[in-house]
Formats: C-alpha cells, structure tokens, sequence
C-alpha cells in the first residue's frame, strides 16, 4: 500500500472513529479531544496501520494544533 493510501485510510479511520452523534434525529460530529485522538493514532500505529516515521509525523501534527 503506498504511503498516500495509507495516510487517507488512516484519515479516514480517525474522522470515523471522532464520532458521528445522532441528537434528535439530526446528525452532529463532535469533533474528538487531543487525547482521544492520540489514543487512536496509538492504536492504529499498534495495529501496523502506520510505520514509525508516519505515526510520529502524524501524533506530531496532532501536539500542534
């Protein structure tokens, strides 16, 4: 898989697992907390999903903001 694909894949992943709430049969993202995001970005990088230099990119870009 090139580094593009899995970089979407992973952004993808992240912005499923930020959570879509459904309020009143509506439908609001709540946009997730540094940790929770750092949390998910750990454990896609545990699962292989990422190699050591895009997790650390990645979890650096997440401290930034």
């Amino acid at each position: 898989m090139s580094t593009v694909i899995r970089i979407a894949a992973i952004t993808i992943t992240l912005a499923l697992l930020a959570g879509c709430v459904l309020v009143g049969g509506r439908q609001s993202i709540q946009k997730p907390t540094r940790g929770e995001e750092l949390i998910d970005l750990k454990a896609a990088y545990d699962a292989g999903a990422l190699t050591d230099e895009e997790y650390q990119c990645q979890r650096a870009e997440i401290l930034r903001n």
